[in-house]
């Protein structure tokens, strides 16, 4: 049988209703096995752990930082895989995180959540967790990726790098740029042709650590992401020592108007402070030419990230700006794990 290093964060797979409230239970992490093992039998040698336990929406930096630091303190190679049950809130920014640390890893490791409290016969939970032991067991390749019942009730397997947060409606997932890696089917891998899509063999090949040590995270990252109306001189830039601007589809964003709506002076206030200001998600138009707006962007001096989630763009800044092992505009230059999709 495989051997699974199963970690428990919490989240909703994690948590039980008293009342009318759903908060976390540690005893429901091992029912989360129990249950497995109930309908399913047998099918691994699972070892849990629990570094963590809490809502997802309440992680912060200390929060990365306790959950780092256990990553980085697993052999990876003693195990078959790893399986990191996490909240659905911001499980598209811990799967990102644990993509660029662990792109080197020698195994799957895979990320899941449920949609409900696992006692609720509606949850999607262990079917998830089931399709991330499958995939382990079965699909022969190695990376990070996240096991996720897509709208369809399809089980999805995700790029751990390109997920993007849950539509809150529907509480789906869907990644960045439209195509899941693949599916699981009987317990089978089916892989998703794509143009998008890296093929299985390059998830085979191997990967060289970016990092020998995990990042401390200390240094914040402001993110802004513009809406018609938005008042830019509301965000002080005196203690930031970096931005994303997350920006229109188009990569645009205001640059004309009033001081307070138009993105420019911020930028020049964020220059004049020596705060590194990023854009994303630019697209390479060599044919097609730049929008007015977007050149302004660039003209101002914002550095370019192309064809990246907000997700994956925040994550990787968080750990550029907290680690010293490389200078952080050169890494965020670098592709980590499929984070930037090919032009189209």
């Amino acid at each position: 049988m495989k051997k699974i290093l199963i970690v428990f964060t919490g989240g909703t797979i994690g948590s039980r209703t008293q009342g009318r409230i759903i908060n976390v239970d540690r005893r429901q992490s091992h029912a989360l096995l129990s249950q497995y093992v109930q309908k399913y039998g047998e099918t691994a040698n699972f070892l849990p752990v629990q570094p963590l336990q809490l809502l997802s929406e309440n992680t912060t930096y200390s929060t990365w930082n306790r959950l780092c630091a256990y990553l980085f303190s697993i052999d990876l190679q003693a195990f078959d895989g790893v399986i990191i049950t996490h909240g659905s809130d911001t499980l598209s920014y811990t799967a990102a995180l644990v993509s660029f640390l662990l792109r080197h890893t020698p195994v799957p490791v895979m990320l899941t959540a449920a949609d409900r409290p696992l006692a609720d016969v509606k949850s999607n939970g262990l079917e998830n967790f089931k399709a991330a032991v499958d995939f382990i067991t079965n699909a022969g390749l190695k990376g990070v990726f996240v096991s996720y019942r897509d709208k369809q009730g399809k089980q999805a397997i995700y790029l751990a790098s390109r997920l993007c947060q849950a539509d809150a409606y529907l509480d789906v997932f869907t990644p960045f740029g439209g195509a899941p890696f693949g599916y699981m089917e009987h317990g089978a891998f089916i892989p998703n042709i794509s143009p998008c899509n890296p093929k299985p063999e390059e998830l085979r090949a191997d990967q060289k650590p970016v990092f020998t040590q995990p990042p401390v995270f200390i240094t914040p990252v402001l993110m802004v992401q513009p809406y018609p109306n938005m008042q830019y001189d509301l965000f002080p830039v005196q203690n930031t020592k970096v931005v994303l601007l997350y920006l229109y589809h188009s990569a645009t964003a205001c640059t004309q108007g009033e001081e307070a709506t138009s993105v420019l002076p911020f930028i020049e206030r964020c220059r004049r402070q020596k705060t590194a200001v990023y854009g994303a998600s630019f697209k390479r138009r060599q044919a097609s030419g730049l929008y007015a707006t977007e050149h302004a962007l660039l003209q101002a001096g914002v550095a370019p990230l192309f064809n990246i989630s907000p997700e994956a763009a925040y994550t990787k800044l968080c750990i550029a700006y907290n680690q010293n092992e490389t200078e952080p505009e050169r890494l965020m230059q670098q592709t980590l794990f499929f984070e930037t999709l090919p032009e189209r």
